[in-house]
């Protein structure tokens, strides 16, 4: 098992200090232990795993909110599955603890009632000369009609205090690199969404950019000339006492040449009641 290595920037966003919690109580929303906000204001998801490696990022406020962004990389070939579990959010100094755990069996996401999602492919030909590769996440959006020699994806997520997934998003990309070039062979990028609509979530806009390179095969939730929206965003008016709350992602995963892989996901939690939600990732 092959260790990644990963370069971990984050983004802190505004709170409302002494709304959420008490909101979440008088809703129902149970806690597990360890979970609530500390007199010192630090929003605490659970306990830490003394397992884990245990990653503390800063934040960059925004105009909205905060944005987050985690990076990483993959060996070619590496068959790891890594989680991220954020822990902690501490409001009043943007600084957020996360969980990175490797572990060998992926997380199995909670039913949504809507979804979304595309795939687009190079178009070429040819069957690798190895057994199919399949990543380790949900995605009925990759190709099932053709053998590739490489499959990577990243999932990433937001869960409520009791675990529900809320809304999640995965990237992934399958390919057949030869002669140090990623599109050389066929090629598949594709892309899947989920979130309760029976919750009151609902999808804001999503912005799929497929790119087929020789040096790398991309499957990106980013770029778009849509009044500067990019990423996917997902909404919800009835979550917090019928006041907006939204969260967004900018996620991306790239296959090399060389077999590697690497990802990044951009992610913002806004609202008053922001602080419900706990963000993950999967990385296989």
């Amino acid at each position: 098992m092959v260790k990644k290595s990963r370069v971990v920037l984050i983004a802190a966003l505004c709170l409302v200090s002494g709304v959420l919690l008490p909101w979440g109580s008088a809703f129902g929303m149970t806690q597990v232990p360890g979970n609530g906000q500390s007199s010192t204001g630090i929003i605490r998801y659970g306990t830490p795993n003394p397992a884990a490696t245990h990653i503390v990022v800063q934040g960059v406020k925004t105009s909205g909110g905060c944005q987050f962004v985690l990076t990483g990389q993959g060996a070619a070939g590496d068959q790891a599955v890594t989680e991220f579990q954020e822990t902690s959010y501490d409001p009043a100094t943007c600084q957020s603890s996360i969980d990175e755990i490797q572990t060998s069996a992926p997380v199995s996401p909670t039913t949504s009632s809507a979804n979304d999602g595309a795939g687009q492919s190079n178009g070429l030909n040819g069957t690798p000369s190895v057994s199919p590769a399949v990543a380790k996440c949900a995605n009925p959006d990759r190709d099932t009609h053709h053998s590739y020699s490489h499959d990577n994806c990243i999932d990433s997520w937001f869960q409520d205090v009791v675990g529900k997934h809320l809304t999640e998003v995965r990237n992934e990309v399958q390919w057949n690199p030869a002669n140090g070039c990623a599109s050389s062979g066929r090629a598949f990028a594709s892309w899947y969404a989920t979130w309760l609509a029976n919750d009151g979530w609902f999808e804001d806009f999503s912005n799929f950019v497929p790119s087929f390179n020789c040096s790398g095969v991309r499957s990106a939730l980013l770029d778009s000339n849509i009044s500067g929206d990019y990423g996917i965003e997902f909404e919800n008016d009835i979550f917090c006492a019928l006041s907006e709350t939204t969260t967004w992602f900018a996620s991306q995963i790239t296959g090399h040449g060389n077999g590697s892989y690497s990802w990044s996901v951009g992610w913002e939690k806004v609202g008053a009641c922001e602080g419900l939600l706990s963000w993950h990732a999967q990385a296989s």
